[in-house]
């Protein structure tokens, strides 16, 4: 029968492995830029628009970025692809995907990303 010691010690071990496992496969991602930079001016509506927002009414991580921005008074134009053909047409001429899609300036970051969002706005002057 093997002692306490070592019982604990294989448990640690496992522990330990299964850490480093999904540490390492994490890791792509941590090295992964969030944003694709390129030209979406013609997806804005006018030269005073900064910010878009795609996604849907339901989406949480899309009322997230909304509140975000909302939080720090930054103007924004939110688009539902879900109820409107153009928007979803946007969201597919950046290349498609989940939601949120947002825009700020020549940067599309997809999803929840505070910290490229505030990197982006102090590039476009807000």
């Amino acid at each position: 029968m093997p002692s306490a010691k070592s019982i604990a010690l294989y448990a640690v071990t496992v522990v330990f492995g299964l850490g480093v496992g999904y540490a390492l496969s994490r890791f792509p991602n941590i090295l992964e830029r969030r944003y694709q930079e390129g030209d979406y001016v013609a997806l804005l509506q006018d030269q005073r628009t900064r910010v878009l927002v795609l996604g849907t009414q339901s989406c949480s991580f899309c009322k997230r970025a909304r509140a975000y921005l909302d939080q720090r008074h930054i103007p924004y134009v939110f688009e539902d692809v879900q109820s409107s053909r153009s928007a979803a047409a946007k969201l597919a001429a950046t290349g498609g995907g989940g939601v949120p899609v947002v825009i700020i300036g020549n940067r599309r970051i997809q999803g929840f990303w505070p910290e490229e969002y505030d990197v982006a706005l102090k590039i476009v002057g807000n």
